[in-house]
């Protein structure tokens, strides 16, 4: 059975922290088949623990979440902020059906290193980030839930509603932020949550403009905590 979650408006919520071990990241770089060179931020948590993969927006780059990435890591999560290609420091076109074949290979990375739990993956992503988000965790069975910033009908030409076919994200959650004048976004966050087909999904709105993708994070003090909350409850 599918549970709801239906947010508006402002909410002040409380989390448990732990202490993270690594504060400066291990700078990752992978190459593709096709001879793409990838970089990402990885942070280790101080013991085995759930790991965070973190999709930028558009015309962004990693360095776009260097701001929540205390918050974070306080969580005691490893936490990986990756240069998807064509942006950043990664090499390559901006080639969305690429990027979601790279992804693969970055929870391959994963998977390897000791705090990593194999079986405890959230991925957040922010605009074609957050469309992308959902591709990303269907194609991971480790993955559990994502958080997506201002998805939309289509960005790039990445549609968030074809990762939902064939129940792909069945028993996993989901949670959306977004802002309710967002003109890229529209009124496709409440179309998403109809249509998902997700154990629980849970839709955060805010009333102001201004707020899209990880900007929301930037002028909203709630955004973060809320998450923190959503993380703690459903990935651990």
């Amino acid at each position: 059975m599918k549970k709801y979650l239906l947010v508006f408006g402002i909410m002040i919520v409380a989390f448990t922290m732990t202490a993270a071990a690594q504060e400066t990241p291990t700078v990752v770089t992978l190459t593709t088949p096709d001879g793409i060179t990838l970089i990402g931020d990885f942070y280790a948590a101080e013991s085995p623990a759930p790991t965070l993969l973190l999709l930028h927006m558009a015309h962004s780059s990693r360095a776009a979440w260097s701001p929540s990435i205390p918050t974070l890591l306080e969580g005691g999560y490893n936490i990986l902020a990756v240069d998807m290609r064509g942006w950043g420091e990664s090499g390559g076109d901006q080639d969305m059906d690429a990027t979601a074949a790279d992804f693969p290979l970055w929870f391959e990375w994963l998977r390897g290193q000791p705090t990593v739990l194999a079986d405890q993956f959230a991925v957040i992503g922010g605009s074609v980030g957050a469309n992308l988000s959902l591709f990303a965790c269907v194609n991971e069975p480790g993955c559990v839930t994502v958080v997506a910033l201002s998805p939309g009908r289509d960005y790039y030409g990445v549609q968030p509603l074809n990762a939902l076919a064939d129940n792909a994200m069945r028993g996993r959650s989901l949670l959306i932020l977004t802002a309710l004048r967002d003109s890229s976004s529209g009124t496709f966050p409440q179309e998403l949550v109809a249509e998902s087909n997700v154990f629980e999904v849970g839709l955060i709105q805010y009333s102001g403009i201004g707020h899209h993708g990880t900007d929301i994070l930037n002028n909203r003090e709630d955004a973060l905590p809320l998450i923190m909350t959503w993380l703690e409850t459903h990935l651990g």
